[in-house]
Order: C-alpha cells, then structure tokens, then sequence
C-alpha cells in the first residue's frame, strides 16, 4: 500500500511539474504561468521546463549561468513591470488572440504604480505561446516587454 501510494505522489508531482496540460484556454495558461513562475526571469522556478519552450528554456539556462558569473546580464529591469522598481496595483487582466504561426499571443494588462498616491499607468505584457503536443499543451515561447523588449532574444544575445 506505501509503494501505491508513494507511485501516486510521484506521478501527480510529475504532472503537476509539467504544467496543466487540460487547459485549452491560452489566457488561463497564461495566468497559470505569472502565478506560478512570476520570478523565471533572473532564477529557476520549480517546473519551469513544462511552461517554456526548449529554445526559451535554453536560453535562461545561458542567462542564469551569466547572472551567477557577472551578476547584471541581459536587462537591468523587471520585464513584467518594465522597470527596476514600482509594482502592479490590483488583478492583471489576461487576453488571447491567436498568432500567425498557430500559437497565440496573451496580453496581460496591468496598472503600474511607481509611487503610492501617484497616478496608476497603464502597462502591458505579451506571452507568446506556442502549442504543444495533445492535449493541446500550451509552452511560453517569448514574452515581450512593457517596453516592447523580447526576452528571449535579449536572452539569446549574450553569453
């Protein structure tokens, strides 16, 4: 009965490590996503490789390799805000359109403050997403910027 049991665990963490694989919806992966692996930009989160491409997920593993030598590599910002400091005040919303290449692009919009009682902006940042295998699994393929940066080409540009 503990070998059933401890085969079940195991299992369940597998699949939960390589993300919900039953949600169709590109937005709800997209949120998912931001939940869960809010930090995958300057380290590792647990079950990153089930989110990301391969060639996205390769080129983290090359910036967190030159962040752990040189510390400051490829941005000198946080790509969900577009800037080193302020915060999202309230909910971000999320919004799938389909792309040309069969994947989908969710824009996550947000209020951005940079100091309290100062007037909110309005920001925006898009997944791009590719599909995956069935059950129609849903992988981060790039995600471009407030400032219209791409990370993983940003990413990709220094060693």
């Amino acid at each position: 009965m503990r070998s059933f049991l401890a085969l079940l665990f195991f299992s369940s963490g597998l699949a939960m490590a390589a993300g919900d694989c039953s949600k169709s919806d590109p937005a709800a992966f997209a949120r998912e996503f931001f939940q869960q692996h809010r930090d995958f930009y300057f380290q590792q989160t647990r079950g990153l490789a089930g989110y990301v491409t391969p060639a996205l997920m390769q080129a983290l593993k090359r910036h967190y390799r030159c962040a752990e030598r040189e510390g400051l590599c490829h941005l000198d910002y946080d790509p969900w805000l577009g800037a080193q400091d302020g915060e999202m005040r309230g909910a971000a919303s999320f919004a799938a359109t389909p792309d040309s290449q069969g994947g989908s692009r969710v824009s996550m919009a947000f209020d951005f403050e940079l100091d309290p009682g100062q007037p909110a902006e309005k920001r925006q940042v898009i997944l791009e997403l590719e599909a995956g295998a069935a059950p129609r699994c849903w992988r981060v393929r790039d995600l471009i910027t407030p400032l219209g940066d791409s990370l993983a080409s940003r990413y990709r540009g220094r060693p």
